[in-house]
């Protein structure tokens, strides 16, 4: 693993695990399962950043995970994610973990910036401020003729009508 360095020293970097919770939890288990997933990043030297508690989805197929020696599928889960810092050795011990952990059915970890990339939903509604302006429309000879409903039947017929 290719590591940042400032004059020698090794620099933390910025990780994001996104996780999967066995959907079997109950509702006060999950909030339970997030902080101990907390819990574990920061023993293992992580400094928390942001998070998104886990909320229940459908998954978009089937996974399976071996749970007390036997095979378990499921079809929803519980999302959540959580932004870290840590040094890129302590990254192994992470993974190793969530690896072994029984409530995760799976999870990713990737490299990302420090910055918030969350698109808030605020930015993606309109701008009520600003007033539209009108649309003026030229008018064409085609849209001054008045429609003749018995001229458009016998048009369909003959596109209907096998010849």
């Amino acid at each position: 693993m290719e590591k940042e360095t400032i004059e020698g020293a090794v620099t933390a970097r910025v990780y994001e695990l996104g996780y999967l919770l066995v959907p079997t939890l109950a509702e006060e288990k999950v909030r339970d399962a997030a902080q101990k997933i907390k819990d574990t990043l920061s023993q293992f030297g992580a400094t928390l950043l942001s998070e998104d508690s886990p909320i229940s989805i459908d998954l978009a197929y089937t996974m399976a995970k071996t749970i007390e020696n036997k095979k378990e599928k499921f079809d929803e889960a519980y999302f959540g994610w959580i932004k870290f810092e840590v040094l890129p050795e302590g990254l192994a011990s992470i993974k190793n973990w969530c690896d072994n952990e029984v409530d995760i059915i799976r999870f990713i970890i990737i490299k990302t910036v420090r910055e918030n990339t969350v698109s808030s939903k605020r930015s993606l509604a309109k701008d009520s401020t600003k007033k539209k302006q009108p649309v003026l429309v030229e008018e064409t000879e085609a849209s001054k003729q008045v429609i003749d409903e018995k001229v458009i039947d016998e048009q369909i017929e003959e596109l209907v009508t096998p010849k």
